[in-house]
């Protein structure tokens, strides 16, 4: 909130989605709010001479893998609730101007859009593992925490080509290895080795 122009990132508060109590509640809410994230995702793409993308929801095989890593606690109970990317788009830019007017667009108007803008990381001044970069919203939808991420045409190609592939590889290494699954991090590695 305030003014964004300089900062490489913010949030209002702990992202969670509503309490949930099942992976299968958690894509039963995704499933119902959808319809609104991706006409507003239409929307701000028109707005903005932007393209939109609209992705099916996540994979529940890639959503539980995730949260089993990154969500389980010490007594095995999973917080399903912390997955805030089930729910998921992308718009494209022919370039960098038109795609931060976009940002300033989105967090000024985001009340007369009916959304909440959660959560803002420009990954392109501070990118990821494997040099990773995209601009990452979390934006509420009626509570339903989505995740919508702004890049250009020229960084779409880069991401489809090495960029995201590499981050992933290295995050399901990472789990493989935290949770000892051998076999996992050969797959892992194989699959990394045959995409590069």
């Amino acid at each position: 909130p305030g003014d964004h122009s300089d900062r490489k990132s913010y949030s209002v508060q702990l992202i969670n989605q509503p309490p949930v109590k099942s992976l299968d509640e958690l894509y039963g809410l995704a499933e119902s709010k959808k319809p609104k994230f991706d006409a507003f995702v239409h929307q701000i793409a028109e707005q903005n001479h932007g393209e939109a993308l609209i992705a099916s929801l996540k994979s529940r095989e890639r959503a539980e893998a995730k949260a089993q890593y990154k969500y389980k606690d010490g007594n095995a109970v999973i917080a399903w609730h912390r997955l805030t990317d089930v729910t998921r788009a992308t718009v494209t830019f022919g370039d960098f101007a038109s795609m931060y007017e976009c940002v300033k667009k989105i967090i000024d108007n985001a009340a007369s859009m009916e959304v909440q803008v959660k959560e803002f990381n420009d990954r392109y001044q501070n990118p990821l593992e494997g040099g990773y970069r995209d601009i990452q919203l979390s934006i509420a939808v009626d509570d339903h925490i989505c995740e919508l991420q702004l890049t250009t045409k020229h960084f779409l190609k880069a991401k489809k080509e090495t960029g995201h592939r590499d981050y992933e590889v290295i995050r399901e290494l990472q789990a493989a290895v935290s949770e000892g699954a051998l076999d996992r991090v050969e797959t892992v590695l194989k699959f990394g080795d045959e995409h590069r």
